[in-house]
C-alpha cells in the first residue's frame, strides 16, 4: 500500500461486543469501531485497499498463557465448573449490589449462560496477542477491541475478568523475543491492574495517563485486612 506501508488494524466484526446475550445490562456497544472501519474503508487512499485489514481473530490462549499474568488458583477457578465461573463474573462485573439485588443484570433476558462469557474474553485477550504478533511483521498494528486493564493476577475488576494487555506482552516475549515493553494507557481510569501484575518486573514499563480522581484511586491506600490497595501501585 503505497504511502502507508506499515499499517495494520484488526477488527473481526463477528466479534460481539455487546453483553446483551448474558442478560448484562451494561451498555457496551461495538457502534464505535463498525463506524471507524466504514470511514477507513471510505478513505481515499486507504478505500481501494484491504491490506490494512485483518479481519479474522486466529489465535487462542492456553491456560500457560494466562499464567504469565494471573496466580495458578485463579486460573484454576476460570476454568473450573460453571456456577464457581458464574460467581467471578458476577463479582467482576458488580451484577448483585451489597443487598444482595440484581444490579444492571437481568438473568431472565439472557440468551446465553453468564459462564460462556469467558470464552469470549479469551478471544478478545487472544485478539490483542495477535495484534502484537502482527504489529512485529507489519511495523504497527491497532486493535479494535481489549484493553482490559483493571484485571489483578488473582481476580478480576472492573468489568475486567483477565488482563489481555499483560497476558499479550509476556507472550510476545516468551515466544518471539521481544525484549523491553511499554504500556502506555490513556484511558479515563487508572491501569491499576497492569501496574500491579507487572509491579518489579523491569521488562514492563507501564505509563498510565488518568483522571487525577475517581475509581480505582477512590479507594483507601490501605485495606482492611492490612495490605495495600494495588490501586495505587
Amino acid at each position: 500500500l503505497k504511502g502507508y506501508p506499515h499499517i495494520m488494524i484488526l477488527y473481526d466484526p463477528q466479534l460481539a461486543v455487546s453483553l446483551r446475550s448474558f442478560g448484562i445490562q451494561i451498555p457496551i456497544h461495538d457502534s464505535r469501531a463498525t463506524r471507524t472501519l466504514a470511514a477507513l474503508r471510505h478513505h481515499p487512499n486507504l478505500g481501494s485497499h484491504r491490506r490494512w485489514h485483518r479481519d479474522r481473530l486466529d489465535l487462542q490462549l492456553s491456560p500457560k498463557d494466562l499464567l504469565r499474568a494471573h496466580t495458578s488458583a485463579y486460573v484454576h477457578d476460570l476454568y473450573a465448573d460453571s456456577q464457581s465461573l458464574a460467581r467471578i463474573i458476577s463479582a467482576t462485573y458488580e451484577l448483585v449490589d451489597d443487598e444482595g439485588n440484581y444490579h444492571r443484570y437481568a438473568p431472565d433476558r439472557a440468551t446465553r449462560p453468564l459462564s460462556d462469557l469467558f470464552a469470549r474474553m479469551l478471544e478478545i485477550a487472544a485478539g490483542t496477542a495477535q495484534c502484537g504478533q502482527l504489529a512485529l511483521d507489519s511495523g504497527f498494528c491497532y486493535y479494535f477491541s481489549g484493553g482490559m486493564h483493571h484485571a489483578h493476577a488473582d481476580h478480576g475488576s472492573g468489568f475486567c475478568l483477565i488482563n489481555d494487555i499483560v497476558i499479550a506482552a509476556r507472550k510476545l516475549q516468551a515466544e518471539m523475543g521481544v525484549g523491553k515493553i511499554w504500556v502506555v494507557d490513556t484511558d479515563a481510569h487508572k491501569g491499576d491492574g497492569t501496574a500491579a501484575i507487572t509491579q518489579g518486573d523491569d521488562s514492563i514499563k507501564t505509563l498510565s495517563i488518568h483522571m487525577a480522581n475517581g475509581w480505582p484511586l477512590d479507594g483507601p491506600k490501605t485495606l482492611s485486612n492490612g495490605n495495600s490497595n494495588p490501586a495505587f501501585v
